[in-house]
């Protein structure tokens, strides 16, 4: 399952201000259709959606108030099969909301 990080403790030592950070933070979808999703992160940093995405993703877009950060060509929906420690291809690691 997808997920947002808080911090860089990852998920042990992550204190209950770092948790905060991605409880509700906004991820825009537009999969290979062009179809727009909008997500919501919940309490653990998870989201997901059960509407069918058309591979490989156009952009994800993470949206935290007046800040977004958008991730270009996303080969597929399982963001942390890329986005983990170490990184994949050639995506940044894991994706924090700050």
């Amino acid at each position: 399952m997808p997920q947002l990080y808080g911090c860089g403790h990852g998920l042990s030592g992550c204190g209950l201000a770092c948790r905060r950070r991605i409880n509700g933070v906004t991820i825009e979808v537009i999969d290979a259709r062009g179809a727009f999703t909008k997500l919501t992160s919940n309490a653990a940093g998870n989201f997901h959606t059960s509407a069918a995405l058309a591979q490989p993703l156009r952009s994800v877009s993470v949206v935290r108030g007046n800040t977004t950060a958008a991730m270009m060509g996303a080969p597929a929906g399982a963001c942390s099969s890329c986005h983990g420690v170490p990184p994949a291809i050639s995506a940044p690691g894991r994706v924090y909301a700050r």
